[in-house]
Formats: structure tokens, C-alpha cells, sequence
């Protein structure tokens, strides 16, 4: 013979690890000005290179792929959510049946006559506007259906929460990747600004040289 036993375990409550964090950096002294971190570009002061950011920021693929995944995950969260709570389902159908009758009608008469031939007499008889009516009757059934189902999970083993909890933290993460791709956008864009800046520089600099031999 064979036994075969199944259970289920709770899981272990995820644990969150601490950090200290400094309220400043290590550069930088307690009288310094709040620096504006999610648009440092603009501490250069300079309209060109925040028009090609924002133009960067506007026309990139993938910030909107980013974007968009944002959104899906949003949705996520809430389905999770959703499958914590009672749900109805309503259905209703709605039939109709259409059906003919016909009956048939003949309408005439008949005259009897004789005859007599050798002395033997015949009898006959011969129809006269004898006419056939068709009727037919047309009628239909209607039917109607409606169902109501209501259904309910109970989450004894934490299913559920964990599975949205586990949603909540894809959320997280998929914010903190579409900020990932700002920085990693902005700090490429203003590199290239920058490296154009000098090199135009270095090249106005080579032709005064040039001019003064």
C-alpha cells in the first residue's frame, strides 16, 4: 500500500532590509542649497541643452516602453487585488422562435344525374366549382434567461496577499527601471551636448592658431 500526505506551509513574511542613509553628501556643507536631482541639467543654465533634453525626454522609445510598462503593471496590481474581494458573475440570453401553420380548405358540391339505356338505369354524379383555400397562421416564443454567480477565495494560506504583494513590488521596480532610463537619457544627451561644446571650442581655438602663422 502507498500513503501519500499533502499540506501546505505558510511562507515566511518577507523582511525588509534596513539602511542609514546620510541626509547630505560627504562634499557638501550643511548651508549648500537643495539641488534639484530629478532635473540636474538645469543647474548648467543652459536653454540648449535643456531643449535637446526635453526633446530626448519626449521622442525616446524607450522611455515610452518604460511608460507603458508602468501602466501595465498597474493593472496587474489591481487584478491582484481584485481576486481578494467577492465577485459576481451576471449573465443573461434573450431567444425568440418563430414557427408557420397551414391548413388546407376545399370548398365545392357535386349534382347526381341518370340515365337510362335499354332499360337499364345509371346513376353519376358531376362536380361543379369545386375550389381549394390554403390558410396559414404565423406565431412566434419569446424566452428570457438570467443568472446571477457569486464566488469567493478565502486566502487561508496567503496565497492571494502574496501574490499581490509580489505585483506591488514589479510596480516598484518597474518605476524605479523608468527612472533608470531618464537618468541613463539625460546624462547621455548632456555628455554629447557637452562633448560637441568642446570640440567646437578646440576647433575655433586650432583656426585662431592658424590665422596668427
Amino acid at each position: 500500500s502507498l500513503l501519500t500526505l499533502v499540506s501546505c506551509v505558510k511562507p515566511p513574511e518577507h523582511q525588509v532590509p534596513k539602511f542609514s542613509f546620510p541626509s547630505n553628501f560627504y562634499y557638501l556643507g550643511n548651508n549648500t542649497k537643495e539641488w534639484n536631482c530629478r532635473a540636474w541639467w538645469k543647474e548648467f543654465r543652459d536653454p540648449v541643452l535643456e531643449k535637446l533634453i526635453d526633446q530626448a525626454l519626449k521622442n525616446n522609445y524607450d522611455l515610452r516602453l518604460a511608460s507603458e510598462k508602468i501602466l501595465q503593471m498597474q493593472a496587474m496590481v489591481a487584478q491582484m487585488r481584485a481576486r481578494r474581494f467577492p465577485w459576481l458573475s451576471v449573465s443573461s440570453e434573450a431567444s425568440t422562435l418563430h414557427f408557420e401553420s397551414s391548413q388546407s380548405v376545399m370548398v365545392g358540391g357535386s349534382i347526381p344525374s341518370t340515365t337510362s339505356n335499354s332499360g337499364y338505369i345509371s346513376s353519376s354524379t358531376s362536380n361543379l366549382n369545386r375550389a381549394t383555400f390554403s390558410t396559414s397562421k404565423s406565431d412566434h416564443i419569446e424566452s428570457y434567461n438570467l443568472s446571477l454567480m457569486a464566488s469567493y477565495e478565502v486566502d487561508f494560506w496567503k496565497k492571494l496577499s502574496s501574490a499581490e504583494k509580489a505585483a506591488r513590488w514589479q510596480l516598484l521596480a518597474t518605476i524605479w527601471n523608468r527612472l533608470t532610463v531618464i537618468n541613463t537619457l539625460t546624462a547621455e544627451t548632456a555628455l554629447k551636448y557637452f562633448q560637441f561644446q568642446y570640440l567646437t571650442a578646440k576647433l575655433r581655438v586650432l583656426k585662431e592658431r592658424v590665422n596668427l602663422l
